[in-house]
């Protein structure tokens, strides 16, 4: 009877594993965003939500799919290269995770969560997922075609791309 009940638990909460790592995604890719709107002044982007063939639905600018792994953030850069500008928007994801990562480590020292497992948990999750997200952007480091934040950065400081 136990590992039934250990099933059923762990089917309950992949929604909610889901839905906290949309939450970390979503957030991460939204920092590129404001960074693209704040340091190029244009406002032509999309953002992807997921991995995969299987899309939930589109919703606006937003493409959300099943598999919640990572995301990506387009936005259609027509001023012109800047090296300030694009470092920002390559950085503009970690320092999200980063200032998550801050706040959710001093609700967990000062929150008194009481007999809520459940909310310490998702907390907590969140605290991990941030901080994992955090750590495997800023990384310098490409695998396949994937190139990290850190990467990006680690280019436009090297000056791999050409200015106008």
């Amino acid at each position: 009877m136990d590992i039934l009940f250990l099933l059923l638990k762990g089917l309950i909460m992949l929604p909610v594993v889901w839905l906290l790592m949309f939450i970390t995604i979503f957030f991460h890719e939204m920092g590129h965003v404001v960074m693209y709107v704040l340091f190029y002044r244009e406002n032509n982007w999309t953002v992807d939500l997921g991995i995969g063939n299987f899309k939930l639905i589109r919703i606006g600018r937003f493409t959300i799919y099943l598999n919640m792994l990572c995301g990506y953030a387009r936005c259609n850069i027509t001023k012109g290269y800047n090296k300030l500008s694009s470092i920002m928007l390559c950085s503009g994801g970690f320092f999200v995770n980063l200032f998550f990562v801050i706040l959710l480590w001093i609700c967990l020292q000062n929150i008194d969560f009481g007999t809520n497992n459940f909310l310490r948990w998702c907390v907590n999750f969140l605290f991990y997922s941030n901080l994992f997200q955090f750590l495997g952007t800023i990384i310098p480091m490409t695998i396949g075609n994937y190139s990290s934040d850190g990467m990006w950065v680690l280019r436009n400081l090297r000056g791999e791309f050409d200015e106008d």
